[in-house]
């Protein structure tokens, strides 16, 4: 049937060579771009939900149903009470970031981009949504994002930790204390009700270093302190404000009140006996007060 005995199969791949370039770079054959994008989306270790403007569940990437479990079945939509069900935290969350005005985001926020925290099986997790919306700007759905901050978190709690707190007593530093009892003054003032001051200072006590060693010292310290927390209620502050130097901030309290508070403090400081070598160590301390009227509050 082939002319003048002309080899058919050189046109035939010249036919089979137009249509596959055509297919090539019109249809996008070899654009590896989705399967790499399918790839990320699926391997990426933040779990990624996708969700219709309705709310319900569209997919989950595989670290997604490993946090969140399976949400939707199959390539089915899961309604929008499922993520509610099952993580009502997340799902508060994610809808208190879909109220939100960008312009009341705070400036913090939004260079994270609107995360919030939510705590999921004894995780911290940041969230973001993302909001996917077509050419006319019309809304297509929503993508929840959560990136496990575990670390962070920690980090940052040790860090505010180490910035407010003695790290021998456990008790307020300086500089937290001074705030803390600032806002206790600044709140007794609007409401005119009495706040005390208690300050002490352990006596000679540089001769408990020299005699017993710093061990021994750094004992005492912490006694003291137990001492005077154990004196506290709820919303008073006590803080170290020096090497042997204490101070307790002491809201609704009157002059007579402080009184009696700072003789059983003095006695019960000098009631505390810290074992060593063939005996015991004691210390005393002078203890002072100043009341303070609603009238009469000065600032800290």
């Amino acid at each position: 049937m082939v002319p003048l005995g002309l080899d058919p199969l050189p046109f035939a791949l010249l036919v089979t060579s137009v249509v596959l370039y055509r297919s090539v770079v019109r249809h996008g054959l070899a654009d590896v771009a989705p399967i790499a994008r399918d790839l990320v989306f699926e391997r990426m270790g933040d779990a990624v939900v996708v969700l219709d403007p309705d709310g319900g569940v569209l997919y989950q990437n595989a670290s997604a149903v490993t946090l969140l479990g399976a949400l939707a079945e199959g390539n089915g939509v899961a309604p929008r009470a499922a993520l509610a069900q099952r993580h009502p935290e997340l799902a508060a969350v994610v809808a208190a970031l879909a109220r939100m005005p960008s312009a009341e985001v705070p400036i913090d926020r939004m260079l994270q981009g609107d995360p919030s925290e939510v705590v999921i099986a004894g995780r911290a997790y940041s969230v973001r949504l993302v909001a996917l919306r077509d050419d006319c700007r019309s809304q297509l759905g929503q993508v929840v994002v959560l990136r496990d901050i575990t670390r962070y978190v920690q980090m940052e709690s040790l860090l505010r930790t180490l910035a407010t707190t003695d790290e021998l007593t456990g008790i307020a530093n300086r500089r937290h204390f001074i705030d803390l009892a600032g806002r206790d003054l600044e709140r007794a003032r609007r409401s005119g009700r009495p706040l005390t001051i208690v300050v002490f200072d352990l006596d000679r006590f540089k001769l408990v270093n020299d005699r017993h060693g710093h061990q021994v010292g750094d004992a005492m310290l912490r006694a003291v302190a137990a001492t005077a927390v154990a004196r506290l209620r709820q919303g008073d502050v006590v803080g170290r404000n020096g090497g042997e130097e204490f101070a307790l901030c002491l809201t609704d309290t009157d002059e007579w009140t402080a009184a009696v508070v700072a003789e059983r403090l003095r006695c019960e400081i000098a009631a505390i006996r810290v074992p060593v070598a063939g005996g015991e160590a004691r210390v005393s301390a002078s203890v002072g007060y100043c009341a303070l009227g609603g009238g009469d509050l000065p600032d800290l």
